[in-house]
């Protein structure tokens, strides 16, 4: 990281968020441990970004808190209720990120801590070219990850926080001793839980140095994450996928209506695709005279090998599924098992020729020796399969494997 102004960092920072291309509101997580300065940092982008005359959409988890009964159910200094417990993630999400992100009416605020009272919030609409700018703690979070489009994450050791807590909160906390008691019992372990579990420093494609709030440190992550459907696909973006796959499966280049169905996941830096995987629905899927909706995993390819791109790739695949409770599969040979599993999946071995698809009255199965990857969700689609082992399960394309 280098050390720089701040006028001159928070200038650098808004060119690179005004460079980042959607097609819809421009969905910004800015995390960090408490006190980091999240929402300082935050407001002075809403102020820096006027000036491209973008739309600017000003948020904070703050407003999509639990009700104290539920923040505390695992008593007022349980770390595990601070990491938990305090926030709305459902709403959040329902309500606000994944509608904005369709372009849909959204809130910006549901719940005051305050008064612990629920708020009265009117949908709005945004502008395509708007750009939503969120600060909260535990951003990153899998539950929420799937919907940014940039993630920035400030760092700050826990040393420092505590002495700014001391400053900030010690009013509302009732002094300086009792806000040191609280951010050792509650809030700092409740932090080192998030940083074990989720890594956000790995997860963030902007990672801030605070410590000096003057002379803050940036290390932009080049490789960031893109998340679109194959009809905003670019020439560009579909001659480097078109060469991907005729290099790695000896395919000839896919039409646009073949794309235009599938979600693709674009880890790039600047134009250059490094890696890249896409869904598609797959419906009907019948299995048992039950009628199921699936997700196949396709083009998973990393352009550049050993750097851990692919991975980063599928893991915001599976996160999206999840995020969504979508049951997926997709088809690899043996010797992937282990990355698979790495990035979260089940691995079935015996059921891949139990996947037939008709065509002009031919029964077609996968003969490539191939094993199964999976995520299941709340229909048990793949726990039904499983169970049932003398049973088909009919596709629609061969078009998976």
């Amino acid at each position: 990281m280098s050390s720089q102004t701040r006028e001159t960092f928070l200038a650098a920072l808004s060119a690179t968020i005004n460079s980042i291309k959607s097609s819809h509101p421009l969905r910004i997580a800015i995390d960090g441990v408490d006190t980091s300065g999240k929402t300082t940092l935050a407001d002075e982008l809403a102020e820096s970004l006027k000036q491209y005359d973008r739309p600017i959409i000003r948020v904070s988890i703050d407003k999509f808190h639990r009700p104290k009964t539920d923040r505390y159910k695992k008593g007022v200094d349980s770390p595990e209720g601070y990491y938990e417990d305090s926030f709305n993630h459902e709403l959040l999400v329902s309500r606000l990120l994944q509608p904005i992100g369709e372009n849909k009416p959204f809130i910006k605020e549901a719940f005051d801590y305050r008064t612990d009272s629920p708020l009265v919030s009117k949908p709005l609409t945004a502008e395509k070219n708007a750009i939503l700018l969120m600060d909260g703690v535990f951003l990153l979070r899998p539950e929420l990850n799937p919907y940014w489009d940039l993630r920035i994450f400030l760092h700050v050791p826990f040393e420092i926080v505590i002495e700014r807590a001391k400053v900030r909160d010690a009013a509302y906390l009732g002094g300086e001793q009792q806000v040191e008691e609280k951010y050792l019992k509650r809030y700092i372990p409740g932090q080192k839980m998030y940083l074990d579990l989720v890594h956000p420093e790995e997860i963030a494609d902007i990672v801030i140095d605070n410590t000096d709030f003057n002379n803050p440190s940036m290390d932009i992550n080049k490789a960031i994450l893109v998340t679109k459907s194959g009809s905003e696909l670019t020439d560009n973006e579909l001659n480097q996928i078109s060469a991907s796959l005729f290099r790695e499966f000896n395919v000839p280049p896919p039409t646009k209506d073949y794309l235009q169905d599938k979600l693709f996941f674009l880890l790039k830096n600047g134009d250059e695709i490094l890696a890249m995987g896409a869904l598609w629905e797959v419906y009907p899927v019948l299995f048992n005279k039950e009628t199921f909706t699936m997700y196949g995993f396709l083009e998973v390819i990393a352009n550049i090998k050993a750097k851990g791109y692919g991975k980063r790739v599928v893991v915001a695949m599976r996160e999206h599924l999840v995020a969504r409770n979508k049951t997926a599969f997709g088809f690899t040979m043996p010797k992937n098992i282990g990355f698979y599993e790495k990035c979260g999946f089940k691995i079935e071995t015996e059921s891949t020729q139990r996947f037939v698809y008709t065509k002009d009255g031919e029964r077609i199965t996968n003969q490539d020796g191939q094993v199964i990857f999976y995520q299941d969700s709340s229909d048990k689609l793949m726990e039904k399969i499983l169970a049932n082992k003398d049973l088909e399960v009919s596709i629609p394309t061969g078009g998976l494997w």
